[in-house]
């Protein structure tokens, strides 16, 4: 089976979630799957809960989640991190990445969208004094 990410993607990838994580008390994780899933939104939710992401102190995770034979992903926030999401906000994040997607590389796809995701997140919850990583920073596989 071909990897959708090379072992170099996934180390920018992880590099800019860790990058992120340190302006931010809020936690970001990227999930690829190999299966085939048609209802992609209910697979990432049930990934979410999986990864342990409603479980953060603050509720403020967001999942990429990435169904490579779909050519599909979607971008989830716990409630913490929609409720301070703007309108459309995850939506746009999307977009940006599927532009991305098909005009540069998977892994600059993936940090600009992380990228973008973490910039109302650190508005929204700065990092405290004692801010732990709660999650991993490496990609999921489901």
């Amino acid at each position: 089976m071909k990897h959708f990410l090379t072992p170099e993607d996934e180390a920018a990838v992880v590099a800019a979630i860790r990058d992120v994580e340190t302006r931010t008390s809020a936690e970001i994780r990227v999930c690829v799957t190999y299966r085939w899933v048609f209802r992609i939104e209910a697979r990432a939710w049930k990934v979410f809960a999986r990864l342990g992401m409603a479980n953060t102190r603050e509720r403020n995770g967001v999942l990429i989640f990435m169904v490579p034979h779909r050519r599909r992903f979607v971008v989830i926030g716990d409630q913490g991190a929609d409720s301070r999401a703007p309108t459309g906000f995850w939506k746009s994040v999307a977009d940006i990445m599927s532009e991305r997607l098909r005009t540069e590389d998977k892994a600059s796809a993936i940090v600009a969208g992380i990228r973008m995701i973490g910039e109302p997140l650190a508005a929204a919850w700065p990092p405290h004094a004692d801010n732990p990583d709660e999650l991993s920073n490496d990609i999921a596989r489901d």
